[in-house]
């Protein structure tokens, strides 16, 4: 008897929401002091990384503003051929403090990481989950690109501005239809019972 195999599609959903969730959720708690356990951390990272430009609550601020857009366009499944390169930047700053903090995410660099820093390391598995979600997006996104670039190089910026790749299609196989030689017209028939009258008639 076999044996029912998960659908990929539902898969890929659940994780998708998963992620999404957990983003959101992180987010939002950088909107309120002293709730995020990430707080400190992140806050020195984008103080040092910036130079000193953005003070630790604005820095915050601009962070639980990424994570929230970030989560949501994971729940609504919107924009995320958009959210991932946010995405991407946002992974590469969770990284960052094992470089520019390593007091706070170390023991004994590199091999011993606090608490802090095994907060980090976890996120190799929201790469992971990230990549298997948006992927798939970027790749019809970018399929969908060369499609209306490739017909716009063949018939003129004016169509493709207003088409959708499916309409692209369309309009494609009616303009080649449009540049066929026309058919011959059919040769006429007699009217064979005009014919046959106007004998008939001439014989009276």
């Amino acid at each position: 008897m076999r044996k029912k195999q998960n659908n990929p599609t539902q898969s890929s959903t659940l994780l998708r929401l998963a992620v999404g969730f957990v983003y959101f959720y992180f987010g939002f708690l950088k909107f309120f002091p002293d709730l995020s356990p990430a707080e400190l951390l992140a806050s020195q990272t984008i103080v040092r990384m910036s130079s000193g430009l953005l003070d630790a609550s604005t820095a915050l601020w601009w962070l639980g503003v990424m994570e929230c857009t970030i989560g949501l366009a994971f729940l609504f499944n919107c924009g995320l051929q958009y959210v991932f390169f946010l995405f991407l930047a946002h992974m590469a700053g969770t990284f960052a403090p094992l470089f520019i903090l390593p007091e706070l995410t170390f023991k004994i660099a590199p091999f011993a990481p606090t608490t802090e820093g095994q907060y980090i390391f976890k996120n190799v598995v929201f790469v992971a989950a990230g990549w298997t979600v948006l992927l798939p997006a970027v790749r019809a996104h970018w399929k969908r690109t060369l499609e209306r670039i490739r017909f716009r190089t063949q018939h003129g910026p004016n169509v493709i501005a207003f088409a959708s790749p499916s309409e692209a299609a369309r309009l494609g196989r009616s303009s080649r239809q449009e540049t066929r030689p026309p058919a011959r017209p059919a040769a006429p028939i007699p009217d064979l019972v005009a014919h046959a009258s106007a004998t008939g008639l001439a014989d009276h």
